[in-house]
């Protein structure tokens, strides 16, 4: 009888752990990397079945831009884990967003420097996402197509530069400069693109999450060649840093800033 009862026991146990698993696995496959700096990883943060993912890009100089994603980093992980479960993924993001920017502009000068922030919230193979500043979301099975999109300073103003609406003298000086660049730190925060639908994810979707310094030496045809390509998201990540070294320009400083994120297999 005792004998019986230590297999049951034991069954029980077996039962529990594969059960304890099942419910707290990552429901996707990914894989993150900073290129100059492996202390400087972006953040994913599991929570039963639901995970946050958190990029952020320095902007200004090294130390101020540093320090922001850091601030950005322990704001919105602390918000994550004590936020109500009745908080509406959307409304979390937007106040995640609002509150890591009101930090960063307390504890630094607003006026010199900040950081990019995207942020992935990922719940029953649904996406939604927000995002601040320059950091590109990739998404898409055949083809990665640009599912976010940059401060608004980059595309009216620089729009204009290109149909010579306006000069490089007159875009360095326009007035509406300082309120439609947006990224975190920087004076008033307005402008966030935060979805508001969520997106659904098929199991042989590729996302992919890259800061500026990336998509700036490896063009989106390469990034979408190396993402789909055969092989483990490991190895695609690493011929995806060795692109990025051979290919970055020879003047650019070590900084924090070159970062990748892959995620596939969603089920």
């Amino acid at each position: 009888m005792i004998i019986y009862a230590l297999i049951g026991c034991l069954i029980g146990l077996l039962i529990l752990r594969f059960w304890y698993l099942g419910k707290h696995r990552r429901n996707f496959k990914i894989a993150t990397t900073n290129f100059n700096d492996h202390h400087h990883e972006p953040l994913v943060i599991q929570k039963a079945k639901e995970c946050l993912i958190i990029v952020t890009d320095p902007i200004g100089p090294a130390r101020t831009g540093a320090l922001a994603c850091l601030i950005a980093n322990q704001t919105i992980s602390r918000f994550y884990e004590t936020s109500p479960t009745n908080c509406a993924p959307v409304e979390f993001l937007k106040k995640a967003c609002f509150f890591a920017h009101r930090q960063i502009s307390e504890q630094i000068n607003a006026n010199s420097g900040g950081c990019s922030l995207c942020l992935i919230y990922i719940s029953n193979k649904q996406l939604l996402y927000a995002s601040v500043g320059d950091i590109a979301i990739y998404l898409g099975d055949e083809q990665l197509q640009q599912i976010n999109q940059f401060d608004l300073y980059k595309y009216q103003l620089r729009t204009k530069v290109l149909e010579q609406k306006i000069s490089e003298k007159q875009l360095l000086n326009n007035r509406l400069k300082n309120e439609l660049t947006a990224y975190l730190g920087h004076e008033n925060l307005k402008k966030i693109n935060l979805t508001t639908t969520p997106l659904a994810l098929a199991k042989s979707d590729k996302l992919v999450i890259a800061t500026k310094d990336v998509y700036q030496a490896v063009t989106p045809l390469e990034l979408e060649a190396i993402t789909l390509d055969k092989g483990t998201l490991s190895q695609k990540l690493a011929k995806l840093e060795k692109t990025y070294h051979e290919q970055k320009p020879a003047t650019a400083k070590r900084q924090l800033t070159a970062t990748a994120v892959l995620l596939a297999n969603f089920k």
